[in-house]
């Protein structure tokens, strides 16, 4: 039988005709898993692309997705699956061929015996000069036996580490000879715990340190000499802080002399609040849940800075009575939200009342 060339690449797929170059980009945008399928029910001539593609990866994400594959399902099991990844991960991570990890993404539950594991995923990541490290995890033990970071483990004196994202751990403060901190820039903590000094002295710590993410954290305790005072002094390189849900009892300050932005969502229980960050231009700042008292107090704060020119505000329907409002000489963006189904008349009364107000003092493009 003779087959025409036209019929010949009729029955051809495609994609074999693809040049490598290509088929790498390709294979490089699967997660993990993905690509090892497509590796395996590829031509022979693409075996080779194995190497290339998925054990040289410079950004490395191990979840479910990239470990398991678009098709996983959760299982009734949740043992053995959190088994089953824990081994995966590690298979590959002693099978890497790269020389270079830019960045380390980890999101798995945990119990505490596994630490042991994950210590020699971030020794893995930092020897080969991770700078980019997240490890976003949900422990399965008790919060006191929450993963610390960092260990002496993870010291090294070619730690290139400038991005950090943790989530349910335990910060501790680094010994003399750590250098984990040295060059970050970015850090960003959810649900995290601080032992007795490190949030004390987090910016002594981490010198370089630009944004600062903090999510439902606890800010204060028996560091500080006064229970009900929860101080925050940035340093010089702050720009862009975050402060959301954190658990402020009492009295809460912020200092930061060049920071730009700030988001401050603050806890039910902070009573009131103080601010010194004469640079500031952008300010977003909800209260859903905390005390009357606090609005006329952020806003007479929020005033105190001449370089202020977007401020958006999140409001509960009941807003609280202010006597007097502050001036706000160069505002040129106001974002106003309220929750409009639980407004009444008085309430509408004020809130007219301060939008012309606000309104009256806008900048003028």
């Amino acid at each position: 039988m003779v087959v025409s060339g036209e019929e010949e690449g009729r029955g051809r797929c495609g994609i074999t005709e693809l040049p490598d170059c290509i088929m790498e980009s390709i294979i490089s945008l699967l997660p993990l898993k993905d690509a090892v399928n497509a590796i395996l029910a590829s031509p022979p001539h693409w075996k080779h692309l194995s190497h290339s593609s998925i054990l040289t990866r410079r950004n490395l994400k191990f979840d479910d997705l990239n470990v398991f594959g678009s098709n996983y399902e959760i299982g009734y099991d949740m043992d053995q699956q959190r088994r089953e990844f824990l081994r995966r991960v590690s298979k590959y991570s002693q099978q890497y061929q790269g020389n270079k990890v830019d960045s380390f993404k980890f999101r798995c539950h945990l119990r505490a015996e596994s630490y042991v594991i994950l210590d020699d995923w971030i020794r893995f990541a930092t020897t080969k000069g991770v700078e980019k490290l997240h490890l976003g995890l949900v422990i399965c033990s008790s919060p006191h036996e929450g993963y610390v970071f960092p260990r002496s483990l993870h010291v090294g004196s070619n730690l290139n580490l400038k991005y950090l994202s943790l989530k349910e751990c335990i910060l501790r403060h680094p010994t003399t000879d750590c250098d984990a901190f040295n060059q970050l820039t970015t850090l960003s903590l959810k649900n995290v715990h601080f032992d007795q000094s490190m949030m004390a002295n987090l910016f002594t710590v981490c010198a370089l340190l630009e944004s600062l993410t903090l999510y439902w954290c606890r800010l204060n305790g028996s560091h500080y000499p006064r229970r009900d005072a929860c101080p925050l002094v940035a340093g010089d390189r702050l720009t862009h802080l975050k402060v959301l849900h954190c658990h402020e009892e009492g009295h809460t300050e912020i200092s930061a002399l060049n920071l730009a932005s700030l988001e401050y969502h603050p806890f039910c229980n902070c009573r009131s609040f103080h601010m010194k960050a004469p640079q500031l231009s952008r300010i977003f700042f909800a209260n859903s849940r905390v005390r009357d008292t606090l609005v006329p107090q952020a806003l007479t704060q929020f005033a105190m800075c001449p370089g202020l020119e977007t401020l958006h505000l999140q409001m509960p329907g009941e807003l609280p009575r202010i006597s007097s409002l502050p001036t706000y000489g160069n505002l040129k963006q106001l974002n106003l939200d309220i929750e409009l189904n639980r407004l009444n008349s008085k309430t509408r009364t004020m809130l007219m009342s301060i939008l012309c107000w606000m309104s009256s003092r806008l900048h003028p493009f």
